[in-house]
């Protein structure tokens, strides 16, 4: 009852595109992850597999992840126990995403989907009853493209205030490749690149797809860097509003030489209290016991 007619569905799906069929059984306490772009199609059980029931005293993860855009779509049926075994998709990478499923329990079906690049699925159990489990079939639409010259490896390097380099691998070295630098595009006949006129402290979104295969999501290899911290002459001016909160977050091109209190690890970047804005510097002044805090 459990998985039969869902692997034979899911089979003939794989078969039909030309890919082998993929499981994975969940692993208690591990996040287990799946590449969408090598593995389009699959079959997520829980530890107990295709013919098993799963453990008591469970709790895993599984993560698919493919180039944002294309749709991850989940299907499949679960039988759990009634009242303290839950099942969960979210729609990112990891628990912090959009809730699609919450804690599903009992028996029924789940059928969602996402385009955001990931799907975290979510199994926990407690220490009685253990039914038969899950089978969930995932499908990534907008795989089926064998890659003709895909570039793979891609690292940036000898980055400074106004240049980099970036070198690739491929099949044919020599391209010809497009390159996409923060939506500026270029051609170029060889797998190696020096970018220059780059702006300092500047964060790059980088993207090289071959001609040949056209900008192809899982034939489109991605990197992103940021340029080396220039010259800082005043007037300046920052906000710090834009790091997040907590005492080891340190603003870009900014160093942090020591913590001058070792318990309240200043200073820090926080919120409100102490502060006016929705981020502030927080300086400590004095002995740790006059409580004198002041804000910049």
């Amino acid at each position: 009852m459990k998985r039969k007619f869902l692997i034979f569905a899911i089979l003939a799906i794989a078969f039909a595109n030309g890919y082998a069929q993929y499981s994975v059984n969940m692993s208690n306490g591990q996040t287990l992850p799946i590449d969408g772009c090598l593995h389009p199609t699959g079959t997520i059980y829980d530890d107990g597999g295709p013919s098993g029931n799963y453990s008591n005293n469970f709790d895993g993860y599984v993560v698919i992840t493919v180039p944002s855009g294309i749709t991850i779509n989940i299907t499949g049926s679960y039988d759990l126990e009634g009242c303290c075994d839950y099942l969960y998709v979210y729609d990112g990478n990891g628990a912090s995403g959009t809730t699609l499923v919450n804690g599903v329990y009992g028996s029924g079906t789940i059928n969602v989907s996402s385009t955001t690049g990931h799907i975290t699925i979510r199994f926990t159990s407690d220490y009685s009853a253990n039914p038969s489990g899950f089978a969930l079939s995932y499908t990534c639409s907008g795989v089926g493209q064998n890659c003709i010259n895909a570039p793979t490896g891609v690292t940036v390097s000898n980055i400074t205030t106004s240049s980099a380099q970036v070198d690739w691998n491929a099949t044919n070295t020599s391209g010809p490749f497009m390159v996409n630098l923060n939506g500026n595009i270029s051609t170029v006949n060889t797998n190696t690149l020096s970018l220059t006129g780059l702006n300092a402290n500047t964060h790059y979104d980088l993207a090289i797809s071959s001609v040949s295969d056209n900008w192809a999501p899982c034939c489109t290899a991605r990197e992103s860097f940021r340029t080396a911290c220039g010259t800082m002459n005043p007037p300046m001016q920052e906000s710090f509003d834009d790091y997040g909160i907590g005492y080891n977050i340190i603003p870009t091109c900014w160093t942090k030489l020591l913590n001058y209190d070792d318990t309240l690890n200043e200073p820090q970047i926080v919120g409100n209290p102490y502060s006016s804005s929705p981020g502030a510097l927080r300086m400590y002044c004095g002995s740790n016991n006059d409580g004198n805090h002041y804000s910049m």
